[in-house]
């Protein structure tokens, strides 16, 4: 009866979809990404955040993960992924894509998540991986500089790409981490990112425009959510021009009313990186203090002071405007919520040094009182914090506060004093580098590693061989991203000065500078 019917070839894009299997070298990147182990950074911060991509834009590095919000791992590294899940995923990207897995958002400990990790195939022998894989996939952490090939670069980065466009667990947690690291290449990208970060939480089976014969969507968690919207905001925040419509998703989807305290909290941070905060929706209600309206939960009211500072640091730090003259953005009452200046009188002390940091950053006129009057404050800390943030202040006054702080008999007042002189230059750090407290001599040679200059290199050499351990190690830190002519003969002296951790590091460093071996004895003289 079918003798005679002619043989129908399958259609180019079903047979593309049934024999298409996963390359050999990315079976394993493959591995490690087809899990939902994505956890907030709690040592994220938006000033550390805009400084390393703005460095990363002129010498075209992939940004570390340690500065990322959103990480994909655990910060145990000695946690291996079988202890986590005795389910292995499977090699097969449908097969992973029909069975879901989805974990919750696990917190952080004081250290920052480096990385994933892989775990093997049921019918491979079971390897031992820890959770750094995928940070040792791209560099190694051992070096100061960490700084691969550009042919490196290039070929790690392509995995990720190619790996991105498998519609299955895998694929996302690629896109995302792609967008998260190379932001200024993953426009492509937004439409995956999109589908996680926007369309997991309405997707349903009988959703219209689904194939019946598919299986379900795979369930993904609300930090791998989070991590994806994190990722559009960076992607957004690097593009020359901003697709209207994916602005306008993120900005509607902030007008819910079903929203959590997490997702509006998240919405305002990734929105603030390209968006002006008085246009962020109900951003400036979070901020409300009256007796009319019930007052915004503590962790929101946070997140939405914390995306002003998001803006502040990609529009109004001096790095942020090269064409405007003297560094100055001039305040304009109308990129801000209109209620912001409610904030100096908070409750929450957490919200009150804040204010006072984002006062300094945007260069607000009343910056320098504000700092001066929260010295007075009841809160210890925004006391301190108001020492450090005046820093931020051009000014004599300021310049004198700090002076006067530097030589109180408390030591932690001449530490934060410390980190606020380091801001003016070497001159006003070098009466700190012999005082009896090696906290304050650690701030002291982080604040003339920022400095690269010969004047910065001749007292940091006194630094070498200081009776700390902690502030020798802090030295060789603060000149990784030093020109070698200045950077390469304190490492010589650390070498011959140091302890042996000292020693070490600056063997390490002073390889990775020139790609030389040898053999260089650490070992006491």
């Amino acid at each position: 009866m079918l003798q005679n019917v002619r043989e129908t070839p399958l259609a180019a894009s079903l047979k593309e979809k049934v024999t298409r299997k996963v390359p050999k070298d990315l079976e394993g990147l493959q591995v490690y990404l087809s899990r939902d182990l994505w956890v907030r950074n709690h040592n994220w911060s938006p000033e550390q955040e805009w400084n390393t991509f703005q460095k990363n834009k002129t010498e075209s590095h992939l940004a570390p993960l340690e500065v990322q919000r959103w990480v994909f791992g655990s910060v145990d590294q000695n946690t291996l992924l079988s202890e986590i899940s005795g389910q292995q995923p499977s090699l097969d990207p449908e097969q992973t894509a029909a069975e879901p897995e989805s974990k919750p958002e696990q917190p952080v400990p004081e250290q920052t998540a480096k990385s994933d990790s892989r775990a093997p195939d049921k019918q491979q022998k079971p390897e031992i991986w820890s959770f750094n894989a995928f940070q040792d996939f791209f560099s190694d952490q051992n070096k100061h500089r960490s700084k691969l090939s550009e042919n490196q670069r290039s070929d790690k980065l392509v995995a990720l790409q190619e790996l991105s466009t498998w519609d299955n667990l895998a694929g996302w947690n690629a896109a995302i981490l792609w967008a998260t690291i190379s932001p200024a290449t993953a426009i492509e990208a937004l439409p995956v990112l999109e589908k996680v970060a926007l369309d997991q939480t309405d997707a349903s089976p009988n959703k219209s425009g689904n194939d019946p014969g598919k299986p379900d969507r795979t369930a993904v968690s609300e930090a791998m959510q989070h991590a994806a919207l994190n990722a559009i905001s960076l992607v957004l925040s690097q593009a020359d021009a901003i697709p209207l419509e994916t602005r306008t998703k993120l900005s509607q989807r902030l007008q819910r009313p079903d929203l959590s305290v997490e997702q509006r909290s998240e919405l305002y941070l990734a929105l603030a990186r390209f968006m002006s905060p008085a246009s962020i929706p109900s951003l400036d209600r979070s901020l409300e203090i009256s007796e009319q309206s019930a007052i915004a939960p503590k962790e929101l009211r946070r997140a939405a002071l914390q995306a002003c500072i998001l803006h502040g640091h990609w529009f109004h730090s001096e790095q942020s405007q090269p064409n405007h003259p003297d560094g100055i953005h001039t305040f304009n009452p109308e990129e801000w919520p209109a209620n912001i200046m409610q904030v100096r009188w908070d409750t929450d002390a957490e919200m009150r040094w804040n204010f006072g940091y984002w006062a300094a950053l945007i260069h607000l006129s009343d910056a320098e009182t504000i700092l001066i009057s929260q010295l007075r404050d009841a809160d210890r800390t925004v006391q301190t914090k108001a020492i450090e943030h005046l820093g931020l202040i051009r000014s004599e006054t300021a310049l004198q506060v700090l002076k006067e702080y530097a030589a109180r008999p408390a030591e932690n007042l001449r530490v934060v004093a410390a980190k606020g002189l380091s801001s003016w230059g070497p001159m006003h750090l070098i009466p700190l580098k012999n005082d009896t407290s090696s906290a304050v001599r650690l701030e002291v040679a982080w604040g003339l590693g920022k400095t690269p200059t010969a004047e910065s290199a001749l007292h940091l050499r006194s630094l070498i061989n200081d009776r700390s351990s902690q502030v020798q190690s802090t030295v060789i830190q603060a000149i990784s991203d030093w020109p070698d002519d200045l950077a390469v003969p304190l490492l010589l002296d650390g070498i011959q000065e140091g302890i042996y951790k000292t020693r070490r590091q600056s063997i390490l460093q002073l390889v990775d500078r020139t790609g030389l071996g040898g053999s260089i004895s650490i070992e006491a003289s």
